[in-house]
């Protein structure tokens, strides 16, 4: 399994493994995801608040604030539509199809947001 991202933070000098998303698709996430779930809404999707995130069956706005470097998890109670900013393992965005379902995110620059699959069926 190939890595396609290693973000090295703090000491520049080391490596610090935050958010590895691999080329399967699968992510490892390393460190905090804010205990604060926060709700995306159809008009704001503000990354500069949180890195938890809940939606239901919405489309999703263009996230605002987003910083290269972040990451964090979304999860959906309904399958959501994703901004064209998000980019899927494969190239193609596949919905849940059990729910509640959690997928974690990557942003690799401020136009580009990284996705990993989907674990479903979880709370």
């Amino acid at each position: 399994m190939s890595k396609l991202k290693t973000e090295k933070v703090f000491n520049p000098s080391s490596t610090v493994e935050t958010l590895t998303l691999n080329s399967n698709g699968s992510a490892t996430v390393a460190g905090t995801v804010s205990a604060t779930e926060r709700t995306i809404t159809t008009g704001s999707w503000d990354l500069a608040t949180g890195n938890f995130w809940t939606c239901g069956a919405i489309t999703i706005p263009t996230p605002t604030n987003a910083v290269a470097g972040t990451g964090g998890l979304i999860r959906v109670t309904a399958a959501p539509t994703f901004p064209a900013e998000c980019k899927f393992p494969g190239g193609t965005y596949t919905a849940p199809t059990a729910f509640p379902a959690i997928i974690p995110f990557y942003v690799q620059n401020s136009t580009t947001l990284l996705m990993g699959n989907w674990t479903e069926g979880i709370a």
